[in-house]
């Protein structure tokens, strides 16, 4: 997985799903994890209820696409001192109803838009703000 995929995950979603919360959390707060298949649960894990980390997966992630307070903390955590723009509206009929704006003081260092939630937003404009830093800005 890629920051090119978890784009295109968040935009094609059609709402927010706790598999792209998973996805999310193994690709930036637990690295070293993978986010639970289906087959995981089959008790060769042995994953239980109170068991949301192990070796081989993760469980549960932080509620990022679906809740606001989660994803703008998912941004200071990877983007340390970013500023934040969040709307809610539309100015022309084909726009997506929400949108997020990154930046550090008066630079944009990301942008997202969705049309299911706020959160999902956030986290484009996260994803967008990384892939600009590896790309040097460019996009």
């Amino acid at each position: 997985m890629n920051l090119q995929h978890l784009m295109q995950r968040l935009r094609t979603a059609t709402g927010s799903t706790r598999r792209i919360d998973a996805e999310l959390a193994c690709y930036f707060v637990f690295k070293d994890l993978r986010p639970a298949e289906p087959n995981d649960f089959d008790g060769k894990y042995g994953y239980s209820a109170g068991n949301i980390k192990v070796e081989h997966g993760f469980l549960q992630a932080d509620p990022y696409t679906s809740h606001v307070d989660d994803a703008i903390a998912l941004a200071d955590r990877l983007l340390p001192g970013v500023w934040y723009h969040l709307a809610r509206g539309k100015l022309r009929a084909e726009e997506p109803l929400y949108g997020a704006r990154l930046m550090f003081g008066d630079e944009v260092i990301g942008e997202g838009e969705s049309d299911h939630r706020q959160a999902m937003a956030i986290c484009i404009a996260i994803v967008d703000a990384l892939q600009r830093q590896e790309t040097g800005g460019e996009q």
